[in-house]
């Protein structure tokens, strides 16, 4: 293998150990209560940050590029997939796969649902909060 994957296949890696690492602390602290949020505000931060501690484990153990040639496109995934075994490699690129394209799927959707939920001055917080988010978990 020469020097540029490896050095690709290094930083990335650090880099999502970092992602792992910040997330799971925002998230501690979240769950604690040491952050100053308002509660409709606490539950995105707590679906957001567990939804990037996953895609931050995952593209730890792969680099994604993407490869234009011949007027096609190529997704290709490198990194440690090759090493670890078929089945777990296929379900790592699944898993990173469904966390990359449901960020964009979901998050016009959910913007939505969230700003109409959660100008409803009349509505109790958890009823404001079962309507902001519940269609988003169900689909996620």
């Amino acid at each position: 293998m020469s020097f540029w994957p490896v050095i690709c296949i290094a930083v990335v890696g650090v880099e999502g150990f970092i992602g792992v690492c910040l997330n799971s602390a925002v998230l501690f602290l979240l769950s604690k209560g040491r952050l100053r949020t308002k509660s409709t505000y606490r539950v995105a931060m707590i679906v957001s940050t567990t939804h990037l501690i996953g895609m931050s484990a995952l593209s730890g153990v792969t680099t994604l590029c993407h490869l234009f040639h011949n007027q096609n496109y190529f997704l290709v995934f490198f990194g440690l997939l090759p090493l670890m075994p078929e089945i777990v490699s296929d379900a790592a690129v699944i898993l990173f796969m469904i966390f990359v394209f449901a960020m964009w799927e979901l998050t016009p959707a959910s913007c939505i649902l969230q700003y109409l939920a959660l100008c409803k001055p009349h509505l109790s917080t958890t009823k404001r909060l079962l309507i902001a988010y519940t269609v988003c978990l169900l689909l996620v």
